[in-house]
């Protein structure tokens, strides 16, 4: 539960978490195809929760796959989620809502698709990227 002094209402600052390129296109998809509300109309926001649990269909059958526990994708409208939350991504608005708890097990908490499983996300530790400055130390 988010203190009442929390401006972001328990969603993280933007750049808390990177996303690969899969987990951008796994927005962008269930942007266009699935999130949308009682009368039909794609909700403005997507937003990457935290799920106790998770089911998602295996493709082209009738099999349901258990995920447990992890990051899920859910649609809401404007007034649910804090501006200062909200990312622009071409023309997607998306925000993260995933307990601290969850992110202090990464030096650089990052989300992407589960590799034998790309229609749901994880949540993982970013590849280090090497600094030109440790490349160059000796020149």
């Amino acid at each position: 539960m988010p203190k009442k002094s929390d401006p972001l209402l328990g969603f993280l600052p933007p750049g808390s978490v990177k996303l690969s390129s899969g987990a951008l296109d796994l927005i962008k998809t269930t942007h266009e195809k699935s999130i949308r509300d009682d009368r039909g109309r794609l909700y403005p926001i997507i937003v990457i929760r935290w799920a106790d649990s998770r089911r998602k269909r295996v493709p082209q059958t009738n099999q349901w796959r258990d995920l447990g526990e992890g990051p899920s994708l859910i649609g809401l409208d404007e007034p649910d989620v804090p501006e200062g939350a909200v990312v622009q991504w071409d023309d997607i608005r998306f925000a993260v809502k995933i307990p601290r708890s969850h992110l202090i097990r990464y030096f650089q908490p990052m989300l992407d698709c589960i590799e034998d499983f790309p229609y749901a996300l994880k949540l993982c530790e970013a590849p280090i990227e090497p600094s030109a400055s440790a490349s160059n130390e000796n020149h």
